[in-house]
């Protein structure tokens, strides 16, 4: 039943969303009720933040347990300049980076709320994959 399912999705989803993490995608997809493209530029907001807040060095060790993550960052919206943004880069803080993400995730249609419902479906995703340090440094990363 899970191979039909997955061939199912294969043929559903879009071969550019395909190749941006099907996996990550398809679960964020079945799990939130939300589209193979909302999932992946969600997805691709998340890890963008995560990309601008750690070390290169760190970051690649996420990226390393991700398929698709290229793709993923590419999906994502553009991050606009709103005022949380604007804010954050004046106090320094990560508001502004959740703020740009919060952006972004309305500008796919989904309410700011879904951040809190990506994350940790995503962090649970990189645990199984990468382990329990690998996990740390992105829910660190969004903190």
């Amino acid at each position: 039943m899970r191979k039909l399912l997955f061939l199912i999705f294969l043929f559903a989803v879009p071969a550019g969303v395909q190749a941006q993490g099907a996996e990550l995608v398809q679960l964020l997809s079945r799990t939130l009720g939300v589209t193979p493209e909302q999932a992946s530029a969600g997805a691709g907001a998340l890890f963008e933040l995560a990309k601008k807040t750690l070390k290169p060095e760190d970051f690649a060790k996420i990226a390393k347990v991700v398929p698709g993550m290229d793709g993923m960052l590419k999906s994502a919206p553009s991050a606009g300049g709103g005022l949380a943004s604007s804010l954050g880069s004046m106090v320094g803080g990560s508001v502004g980076g959740m703020g740009v993400v919060t952006d972004q995730f309305k500008a796919l249609g989904l309410s700011p709320e879904m951040v809190g419902k990506f994350m940790p479906v995503i962090g649970k995703y990189v645990e199984s994959k990468g382990g329990a340090a690998v996990a740390s440094l992105l829910a660190g990363a969004w903190k």
